[in-house]
């Protein structure tokens, strides 16, 4: 996991690849919400239905 340092302000919820200006990594948001839907599922199922990662 890692965590971005630039975040693109004029990306459109259209844009659902997109390369970051700093370090050349490419992202894909679709592949990024099944990781978070996902990672959420299993906090439920293991009694953590309070965990908010990015609270």
């Amino acid at each position: 996991m890692f965590e971005l340092r630039i975040r693109p302000q004029s990306l459109s919820l259209s844009t659902r690849q997109w390369v970051c200006p700093d370090c050349g990594q490419s992202h894909d948001r679709d592949l990024n919400a099944s990781i978070n839907i996902l990672m959420a599922g299993k906090a439920i199922l293991a009694g953590a239905d309070g965990l908010r990662i990015h609270e």
